[in-house]
């Protein structure tokens, strides 16, 4: 047993193992990095959707919601969830005093 282990040493593998143990370490940590960039420019990303659609809600009517709908299906943005939010949007916003439908 004992000269396998000297052969075994002799070969290298026991700093192969060493090796690879450390690369699995340094991967598992750039993994964890690259994850807490990716959760920071999602959160940035839907900060700056959020303010837009505020925006949007404040100012929409149902000329702009036709106008919004119709460029989305231009860009090629098929999603009938999303054309029937702008156009309730666009309707509470002209039945609704705007102060009373998003505070400022």
């Amino acid at each position: 047993m004992e000269a396998d282990q000297r052969a075994v040493r002799r070969l290298g593998f026991d700093k192969r193992a060493e090796d690879f143990e450390e690369w699995e370490k340094l991967l598992k940590e750039k993994k964890r990095d690259l994850e807490a960039i990716a959760l920071d420019n999602f959160l940035t990303t839907a900060l700056a959707s959020a303010t837009a659609a505020i925006g949007i809600a404040k100012s929409q009517s149902r000329p702009t919601a036709t106008k919004m709908v119709n460029k989305l299906r231009s860009v090629g943005i098929q999603d009938p969830e999303v054309y029937k939010a702008i156009r309730i949007l666009a309707y509470t916003a002209e039945s609704q005093p705007k102060q009373k439908l998003i505070p400022p």
